[in-house]
């Protein structure tokens, strides 16, 4: 939309998904929140996903180097030095599974692993083979690559943090046990 709140052109370009963009400023109309892009392109907020840059460690944290899952904005921010490193998008838990706020550790690292799901009363049962770059940080949840969905940016796990598979890799290298989640 050229101005925020306003009705996009029939002819205007969407955004594409996953597109890094600059944010120049932020305006509220009525209920909506309002992201500029451009000198002439504001989106909705709700449309995109902010990384909020703290560099300082949070409550908790009690080291220089530290994960930050954002489930509000859909992100995840790796800190070392308290400085920001990485950013990206990811999708955490979904409505009734959601990811559990709080301070976590990375208690253990899998190249692969096989993620299962069996109760008879459930309807979404899952067995899930060979799951990348597995960092679990909070009892069973874990940040891991999800190859089985491409819609980052949207709460829509069974509680872990789901990452694209580059994403998870990176993520794997550069963690180490210990490293906290926040």
């Amino acid at each position: 939309s050229p101005s925020p709140g306003s009705v996009p052109a029939p002819a205007e370009p969407k955004l594409p998904q996953y597109k890094v963009v600059p944010i120049m400023a932020t305006q509220k109309v009525g209920d909506a929140e309002w992201t500029q892009i451009r000198v002439d392109q504001w989106v909705e907020s709700n449309a995109i996903g902010r990384v909020m840059v703290n560099s300082e460690p949070p409550e908790g944290v009690e080291a220089s180097r530290w994960i930050e899952v954002n489930l509000m904005q859909q992100t995840l921010s790796v800190y070392e030095n308290k400085r920001l490193i990485f950013a990206t998008l990811i999708s955490s838990g979904g409505e009734g599974h959601w990811t559990r706020p709080g301070v976590f550790q990375i208690r253990e690292k899998k190249e692969a692993e096989t993620m299962k799901l069996y109760d008879p009363s459930f309807v979404d049962n899952y067995l899930l083979e060979d799951v990348p770059w597995t960092m679990y940080f909070d009892q069973e949840r874990a940040l891991h690559g999800a190859y089985w969905h491409n819609h980052f940016g949207i709460a829509a796990s069974r509680g872990c943090v789901n990452l694209s598979d580059g994403d998870a890799h990176w993520l794997f290298n550069w963690v180490n046990v210990g490293d906290y989640v926040y």
